[in-house]
């Protein structure tokens, strides 16, 4: 996604699903607004072509780009990915089929070929992020949204926004189920490319 500032700075953010996006939007939005509009906000700017979800500028006549990845440790992703698309929203009623944690992290592949919801929540980062993390110019993990991205969003736009908690409500769906060390071990083997790539930035 791409964002151009009042002040003709632009920022190019690609980040995976359930890697922080909302909480993305939200933040690229408050300069714009002086407060957070969230997805509804998106909206406005892309009718503006202030925004652009396919990392498109409608103008030439801006000053720099900083281009900024957002990851997130795979066992992290797809546990949120379970609670929220399958325990929580129970979207296309994958909850009748995926009966367990353990069941998906064993079947992953197969249950994305049946389910376009999982898949695409669920896809390597890399497919999103390529896998040359030199085009980058600042990488940071969704455990540094509020620290980092947010002082430097603030700064590449040259507004203050403040810090502010865009966590959900799923701790009380975690505590549902367990992560064993095997499930662990088996999606850091499914994930083994985005590990090799984005691996040092996850923490």
């Amino acid at each position: 996604m791409i964002t151009v500032f009042e002040n003709k700075h632009a920022v190019e953010v690609n980040v995976a699903t359930k890697c922080g996006c909302s909480t993305v939007i939200d933040i690229l939005g408050y300069p714009h607004f002086n407060e957070f509009r969230a997805r509804k906000g998106r909206s406005k700017l892309i009718r503006e072509k202030k925004f652009s979800r396919a990392n498109k500028l409608y103008t030439t006549d801006i000053i720099s780009i900083s281009r900024i990845a957002v990851v997130r440790d795979p066992v992290e992703r797809l546990i949120s990915c379970y609670t929220d698309r399958i325990l929580k929203k129970n979207r296309n009623g994958m909850r009748n089929y995926i009966p367990s944690f353990d069941y998906l992290v064993e079947n992953l592949e197969a249950l994305q070929k049946e389910f376009v919801d999982l898949r695409h929540h669920s896809i390597p980062q890399i497919t999103w992020l390529g896998t040359a993390p030199a085009y980058y110019n600042y990488i940071l993990s969704t455990k540094k949204l509020q620290s980092e991205f947010t002082p430097l969003i603030s700064k590449i736009s040259n507004i203050s926004i403040p810090q502010t908690s865009h966590r959900k409500q799923s701790g009380r769906l975690r505590r549902t189920f367990e992560v064993t060390t095997e499930n662990k071990k088996i999606i850091r083997e499914k994930y083994a490319d985005d590990y090799n790539i984005y691996g040092d930035y996850f923490q």
